[in-house]
């Protein structure tokens, strides 16, 4: 995808949890980063709720546990595979399986505010407005549309307007990356990665975050600078082998929760 003052963030396509417990229409973003009724929501990888908090707001996610090993599995395959373009990964600020676990007890006792949880939990959006910004992206996430699959959609997320929903060019996973790109300021922004494949050559897009992505990102940080906004990047991966959702900063990716945590439930109007 290309943020044009300048977004960009690019799609150059993986999978795996690792924590067990139990178009077109504007879509308003009002209480982005607060769940409704001013409650605090925790989740685990997952996508399991572990706590409620009645006095609290926004919603939370514990870190990933996954290494960059696991998300990027297929990184040197696929990029050997691109003739055109390059892809280039970024850190991932994993936490262990066992500081993870003990994360959860703290969280499922009402330990909330906990150093350990506070350092190893991730805000993020609210899980309606998620689910409304997926229900834009017209990729089919089974690589069964020959156009729709191989495009990125992406936008920006706002405080108090309706998100922006853009559509890129169409590409092809065995010859270069697909972008796409938008000229707004906000305090969030998105993207899919295609769930297009190229059986000739066995080629598909890398699902997670890429370098590109991360630096379109940067450039966003420094424009909401004076704001105080500490934006973040949502990477939809929406081939088969992911069907996850990679949070990112500045530092690399945080998180991650797969699909069925938001589609599981109907969006409160």
């Amino acid at each position: 995808m290309k943020r044009g003052i300048s977004f960009a963030l690019q799609a150059a396509g993986m999978g795996l949890a690792c924590l067990a417990t139990t178009l077109k229409q504007p879509v308003h973003a009002s209480g982005a980063l607060t769940a409704a009724c001013d409650t605090a929501y925790y989740y685990n990888e997952q996508g399991v709720e572990l706590y409620c908090a009645p006095e609290g707001s926004g919603t939370f996610v514990i870190r990933t546990c996954k290494k960059k090993e696991e998300i990027y599995y297929d990184w040197d395959k696929v990029s050997k595979a691109i003739k055109k373009d390059t892809f280039d990964v970024i850190e991932v600020k994993s936490i262990s399986f066992e500081e993870a676990k003990k994360v959860e007890a703290l969280i499922c006792n009402g330990y909330v505010e906990d150093s350990l949880v506070k350092n190893n939990v991730v805000r993020i959006l609210d899980r309606n407005l998620i689910r409304k910004i997926f229900a834009k992206i017209p990729d089919s996430g089974t690589n069964t549309d020959s156009l729709n699959d191989f495009r990125e959609y992406g936008g920006t997320i706002f405080k108090d307007k309706p998100f922006s929903f853009h559509v890129g060019g169409i590409g092809n996973p065995c010859d270069s990356g697909v972008a796409v790109e938008f000229r707004e300021e906000g305090i969030a922004y998105y993207h899919s990665h295609p769930s297009g494949e190229r059986k000739v050559g066995d080629c598909y897009y890398i699902q997670g975050p890429s370098l590109k992505d991360q630096e379109a990102l940067m450039k966003g940080k420094k424009q909401n600078k004076k704001k105080k906004v500490d934006a973040k990047g949502y990477v939809f991966g929406m081939n088969k082998r992911s069907h996850l959702i990679y949070i990112f900063d500045k530092d690399g990716i945080k998180a991650t929760l797969p699909f069925f945590w938001f589609l599981c439930c109907s969006v409160n109007k």
